[in-house]
């Protein structure tokens, strides 16, 4: 073994084993509070704004040159161990694990570290409401969510309409994101970008991606403007340090039903609507729902698409969630905000099975969305 392969074997073991140090210690609640806040947030405000004024996703150009030259690497390794030249694959074989721990190291400092943070800082409702209250704040958020959605201008086939360009929609997304003044959130703000290769997503049925060491979030550009809407706001959520999905989603559902914009607002429902209808279903299950008709057509429509699109839909799922997993995450149900309940199966007067749900607490977006709509 020559002195160059030796040196490349340490360097690529050191790299190895720093990577595997770190995603332990991260699993810390102390030690990810502590690197998102001074390793993460120091980085993402020195190097956001040049990655945010390239006008390309760093982070999938990154991706195709590091995948040709993994490719490249390789099929050389291989070529010099068919041609007995094993010290020569050796070197390639090591600098692509090499290249593959550096990247891992990266992403682990600046990225998956953030998935063992403190709980989330938005205020949600501390007790446990009862069904009179539950009743009362589901009025208010359906009257509320059909006088917002009558605001909507409709095309032909009755789906809502943005009244903003794309480029005046992202701007308006940043704004909302103003309004957090908890020190817990990144100060600065990234520019969403578009993923090119949006075909691609489209065939694996991702909405957004976000790779925090350029500290940039992607999305699908091929999308309905709401769903854009809502992917960017969630994924902007990712580069401000809230890693764990269901967090990013209570973040951007909380800007969204707080913003002033009827637009904005709108797609806030959209996406939260469920939860209040599950609230409410879970402790009288015979609650007449209404939806907005705009709204039932808009996710007739979003459903639709992807279910055309997502070919690969599962393959998607199945790699998702093993990343998540890998993160101490619940695989891809992380991204649902669940209630804790008991469930109870009976027999009523009349003979009848029925099911009984004793909530013992409601999800955090649940709860979120209680402390708004509550007095």
């Amino acid at each position: 073994m020559t002195k160059t392969t030796k040196n490349i074997l340490i360097a690529t073991l050191v790299f190895i084993a720093t990577s595997v140090a770190m995603f332990f210690l991260t699993k810390i609640e102390s030690v990810s509070e502590w690197v998102t806040r001074y390793i993460y947030f120091p980085y993402a405000k020195v190097f956001g704004p040049i990655y945010s004024n390239l006008g390309f996703a760093v982070f999938e150009v990154s991706a195709f040159l590091f995948v040709l030259a993994f490719i490249i690497l390789i099929s050389f390794s291989i070529y010099y161990f068919v041609h007995k030249n094993s010290e020569k694959g050796l070197a390639l074989i090591s600098i692509s694990a090499l290249l593959i721990s550096m990247i891992s190291f990266l992403y682990v400092s600046l990225g998956s570290s953030m998935y063992n943070r403190k709980p989330l800082d938005i205020k949600e409702e501390q007790s446990l409401l009862t069904y009179d209250e539950v009743k009362a704040v589901y009025s208010k958020y359906f009257a509320d969510f059909e006088y917002v959605a009558s605001m909507q201008r409709l095309d032909d086939d009755g789906s809502s309409v943005c009244p903003y360009t794309e480029k005046e929609l992202i701007e308006k997304i940043k704004k909302e994101y103003e309004r957090l003044d908890s020190d817990y959130f990144l100060s600065y703000t990234a520019n969403p970008k578009q993923i090119a290769s949006s075909y691609i997503m489209n065939a694996f049925s991702i909405s957004g991606i976000t790779f925090t060491p350029s500290i940039e979030p992607g999305y699908n550009y091929q999308m309905f403007t709401f769903e854009k809407c809502a992917t960017i706001m969630h994924e902007l959520a990712h580069t401000k340090g809230v890693m764990r999905e269901s967090d990013a989603n209570e973040v951007a559902y909380y800007l969204l039903l707080t913003s002033d914009d009827v637009y904005l607002k709108y797609v806030g429902y959209l996406y939260t609507y469920p939860y209040m209808v599950r609230a409410i279903r879970l402790i009288n299950d015979s609650e007449e729902i209404y939806i907005p008709h705009v709204a039932y057509i808009d996710r007739k429509k979003a459903a639709s698409y992807w279910e055309e699109k997502g070919v690969m839909e599962k393959l998607g799922e199945w790699i998702n969630s093993l990343y998540l997993k890998s993160n101490s995450q619940d695989g891809i149900d992380s991204y649902i905000s669940k209630e804790n309940y008991q469930k109870e199966e009976i027999i009523d007067e009349e003979g009848q099975e029925k099911i009984i749900y004793t909530v013992k607490q409601f999800s955090h977006i649940q709860n979120m969305i209680f402390a708004l709509y509550k007095n």
